[in-house]
Order: C-alpha cells, then structure tokens, then sequence
C-alpha cells in the first residue's frame, strides 16, 4: 500500500499524499522509506489504504461533476455552451460529442429526450440515428419529446440548433423547418460519400466555407429525400435559406438537389449529411470538422 501511495501521490487529484522517503539521489526511486520531516504527513500502512481510497473517492466525484458540465472553454469573446439532446434509439449522438469536444476542447452537455428545461445553451444539437424506431415517420414521435418544447422556446430566443439527419425529420416535423423528409427516391438505404456544394455561407455554421465551394460528407439513411412545394422551394432559394445542395445530384431524390436547409434567421440548419463522420482524416475527411470549428467560433 504504502509503495502503491508513493508512485501514485505525484497526480495531480492525489497532491496531499507523502509516504515514503526522499532518495539519496535526486531523480532515483527507492524502495525504502524515512520519515518526512513533517510528521504530520506520515502515512502509516494500516492507515494509507483509508487514505488512498477517500483520495480516489473524491477525484472520481470531481471527474463525474466536470463531465456533467457543458463544452466551457474560454477563447477571447466569452463560453461555448453546447448541448446534446438524446434520444431512444439515437446513434450519433456520441460521434457529434466527439466532434464537438474535438472542435472546442471539452464535451458537450448530453440531455435525455425527457427533460423539460434545458440550460443555458449557445448551441443545440439533435443528432442522427433511428429514434423511436422510426415508427409512424422518421422524427415524429421524438419531435413530441417533452424536450423539444424547450428546442423550439430555445430556437424562438435565438440558440442555434443543429439538426443531423434524424435531426433534420425532427426539425421538420415539430415545424421548425420547412418542408419533410420522404422515403428515398428508389426505397432504398444510401450510406455513402457525397459532394455537397455550399450555398450560402453567411451563417454561423457554414462561415468556414467559400461559397460555391464542394466539400465531402457522408450520407446514411432511408428517409432523405427533401420535399417542398414550388413555392416554398422559391422562397428557400430567394431568402438564401439553402445551406447546402448535392453536387451531382440527389442520390435520394431531393428537390432542387437540396441537402440542407436553414430557418428564416439561419439560426436552425437542418442537414442530412453527417458533418460529425466527416470530422477526423481518419474517418476519411475532415470537411465536417469545418462546420464545427465554425461554429465553435461564432458562438
């Protein structure tokens, strides 16, 4: 126990530990101990493991409460706080932390699809995945989450969201954005890499891209294909609401070749590539990592 304190009383949770004397040579580890010159920091072996354990005990309790904690770096304008709503049956929602911590430095906020107050927040991400099965639709049930409510009084009050995916199904069934997502045009599953065209860039998730300029993403889903009608098509285009398009068409079927779009205010984006698979040259591209680190500047 005693020799264990010695080696492990150095980190950084465990600085008030001495056991074990001081070597002859300084930078030589030794096997036996004197006493320090303080007594009162003399741990003796019936004791040390008590010691060690309430050590251990508190720095577990103090890395649960900074995980609890939302994304909180300071770079020069003030906090990014970002949240990650989650959902039974969401699978991205990890990746999109991942992206996020990537991006800014330490981890989101996750929130359960249950809660009906959320924390001050800059940022708002419903991730991509299957939630609820996609029973009845894509996206409806978990657009009547009790959560989304307060997604929607966060959206109102200016909070940027960010809908991947089933976020972009959630985004238009609660009517946040317009249109709906349909089944692909040829009924089918896509998973692959797409170039997307950038569209309109004045935004705080699109600022770190020209406009006009093709980037890389991957798409994966069943239900993707954008649907509006003429007018509304007209309106996106006219307002600039059209973030991004697909460059060599809709693999899905999408009218106007659509691949995300934003709110009036381009506040809220809604998109059905995955930014977050696109978020590491490990994954293959880093192009996703762009839209993070934008947004991880502007708010």
């Amino acid at each position: 126990i005693v020799r264990c304190v010695s080696v492990v009383r150095h980190a950084p949770f465990l600085p008030e530990l001495r056991v074990g004397r001081k070597p002859a040579d300084p930078g030589v580890a030794s096997d036996f101990a004197e006493p320090p010159s303080d007594p009162a920091t003399v741990l003796r072996p019936e004791t040390a493991w008590k010691a060690l354990f309430a050590a251990l005990h508190s720095a577990c309790v103090g890395a649960l409460r900074c995980a609890r904690k939302p994304c909180e770096i300071r770079v020069g304008r003030g906090v990014m706080r970002a949240g990650v709503i989650v959902f039974p049956g969401s699978n991205c929602d990890r990746d999109v932390a991942v992206a996020l911590k990537s991006a800014c430095g330490a981890p989101p906020r996750r929130l359960w699809h249950r809660e009906t107050e959320l924390p001050p927040l800059d940022l708002i991400v419903l991730p991509g995945g299957f939630s609820w099965g996609d029973y009845l639709r894509a996206g409806a049930l978990a657009a009547r989450s009790p959560v989304m409510r307060e997604v929607a009084a966060q959206a109102r009050a200016g909070v940027a969201v960010l809908g991947i995916c089933n976020g972009f199904q959630m985004l238009t069934e609660c009517g946040l954005l317009p249109g709906a997502l349909l089944r692909n045009r040829d009924m089918r599953f896509l998973c692959r890499d797409t170039a997307l065209e950038t569209v309109e860039t004045d935004s705080p998730f699109t600022a770190g891209f020209a406009p006009g300029e093709t980037v890389s993403m991957p798409i994966a889903h069943h239900d993707g294909a954008y649907f509006a009608d003429g007018e509304t098509l007209a309106r996106l285009e006219g307002d600039g609401l059209v973030a991004f398009r697909y460059a060599d068409g809709a693999p899905n079927g999408s009218r106007a070749d659509i691949a995300a779009v934003f709110a009036p205010g381009r506040r809220v984006l809604g998109m059905m590539p995955h930014p977050e698979r696109a978020a590491d040259p490990v994954l293959g591209g880093g192009d996703g990592a762009r839209l993070f680190a934008a947004l991880e500047a502007a708010l």
